[in-house]
């Protein structure tokens, strides 16, 4: 996980508009690529997708599988180190600061970035 910054509300309105990465290890926001926090990044991003969807991602890309009640749990608390840090149950963001990120969540469950 990496600490929030100033622009991070900038870097990913520019992320969605020219989709590539500054780096060739790393995601707009520093999480690694291709680890859970950029997939899950990604996704919301690209929007379209529900915490289902994303766990089941997950499950798909990595060697071992998780049940989908921990993969949500593991999605959710990305998503509040994403938004405001409140609310990671695994403490994992503790003394990390936030992106203070907006995520919305549409009619149909799907999660995107409002930017």
């Amino acid at each position: 996980m990496s600490s929030g910054r100033v622009g991070d509300w900038q870097a990913t309105k520019e992320q969605k508009r020219i989709r590539k990465s500054e780096y060739p290890s790393i995601n707009w926001l520093r999480h690694r690529i291709n680890s859970q926090a950029a997939i899950i990044d990604e996704m919301i991003l690209e929007g379209g997708f529900t915490i289902e969807n994303i766990a089941d991602r997950l499950n798909a890309v990595e060697s071992k599988t998780y049940s989908i009640t921990h993969r949500i749990r593991r999605i959710k608390d990305h998503i509040a180190h994403l938004k405001d840090g409140v609310g990671d149950s695994r403490g994992k963001s503790h003394g990390m600061k936030p992106h203070d990120l907006k995520i919305k969540k549409n009619a149909q469950g799907h999660l995107g970035f409002e930017l």
